[in-house]
């Protein structure tokens, strides 16, 4: 019996390369929000003229109101709607991941491919995982948003520009995660000034989600941790409308996955353990201090994911690589960054939600 020699030449072949960066792009809980468009939640841009250490610069759009348009006989010139144009660079890296796997244990494999999927349960679902983390890492704050993206518990009068003044201000009691929150932070992003003490700022436009009508729907997306995700789950008004919303086709598509938790005010739910990351541990109020969970409200260019390169294989080889033979040992590469998109310190498509963290 022939085994196949494993080479990063048959490893890196065209359909290997690209069913390889699928899996790794669509193997965590923030896939569905992937798009190459200004309207994914998402962003993802390829550029292979970009090395390590190399910017990768985003457009960001802004969502335009109707005062501007115009009917019948009036005339269009001098009416036009002025747009501003932002952008927000993404500074890409190496990231690898290698495994080392038995060669002997490889004696029924016939095909690089076969290989590639024996080890895509190691190396690719460590390297999506890292991805998946490296973004909710970048929604992290070390001082206060922009009071029109940020709600500190039940109500915005919590809000304080110093942040562990704002943390402090959440306790246990009234500042659990509820339907009514997810209202407030929703107006926020829709960019009412009431929402957010008289300060406006610019709207965040909603995702796009295709129905099975070919209509396309625009929603927002809630990220929330376990602690978030049980805390609305008591809540009475959320039982209720997510009994309502399993029966609308926005919802429908969503609810094939146990992170889905429903919809409020068309506002799609998702559970996020890795958002625990973001804890903020003794922060809020009481003796001892409670924990302070980070939830998301995210809508179109939230985040940017840029690739210089989407994926290699390397293998080991030589003395120092392996053991006569008896082991391999193979890397995936990439050149990447990722960050929360934002403008003159105001972030693109995020509304950051402070609630407590216990449940």
């Amino acid at each position: 019996m022939t085994v196949p020699v494993t080479t990063s030449s048959n490893l890196n072949q065209p359909t290997v390369l690209k069913r390889a960066f699928q899996e790794f792009v669509t193997s965590n809980d923030l896939a569905v929000f992937f798009g190459a468009g200004e309207d994914a939640a998402i962003q993802m841009k390829i550029d292979t003229s970009k090395g390590r250490g190399d910017t990768v610069y985003f457009s960001l759009m802004a969502a335009l109101d109707t005062a501007n348009i115009v009917s019948g006989s009036t005339n269009l010139a001098g009416n036009e709607q002025d747009i501003t144009l932002y952008e927000d660079g993404v500074t890409i890296d190496w990231k690898r991941a290698g495994v080392k796997v038995e060669h002997r244990k490889l004696v029924d494999l016939r095909t690089p491919v076969e290989i590639v999927r024996f080890m895509r349960p190691l190396i690719l679902d460590q390297m999506a995982r890292g991805l998946q983390q490296d973004i909710i890492d970048s929604a992290d704050v070390t001082a206060t948003p922009n009071r029109t993206r940020v709600l500190f518990g039940a109500t915005d009068a919590n809000y304080d520009a110093t942040l562990a003044t704002a943390l402090a201000n959440i306790d246990s009691t009234n500042d659990k995660l509820t339907v009514d929150m997810i209202y407030k932070a929703v107006d926020k992003a829709r960019n009412l000034a009431s929402a957010s003490g008289g300060v406006t700022s610019r709207k965040i436009r909603p995702i796009k989600v295709q129905m099975k009508s070919g209509a396309r729907m625009e929603t927002y997306a809630l990220l929330v941790d376990g602690i978030g995700a049980r805390q609305l789950k008591s809540d009475p008004e959320f039982q209720e409308l997510r009994d309502t919303d399993m029966k609308n086709e926005i919802a429908q598509a969503y609810f094939t996955g146990h992170n889905f938790l429903g919809a409020v005010d068309g506002v799609m739910i998702f559970r996020v353990d890795d958002l625990s990351r973001l804890v903020k541990a003794g922060a809020g109020a009481g003796t001892p201090a409670i924990d302070v969970s980070h939830a998301l409200l995210i809508g179109a260019q939230a985040f940017a994911v840029a690739f210089g390169l989407t994926g290699e294989f390397v293998v080991g080889t030589g003395a120092t690589d392996t053991d006569y033979g008896r082991d391999d040992k193979i890397g995936y590469n990439t050149i990447r960054g990722q960050k929360m998109l934002s403008f003159n310190s105001v972030e693109q498509g995020v509304v950051h939600i402070f609630h407590s963290g216990e449940y």
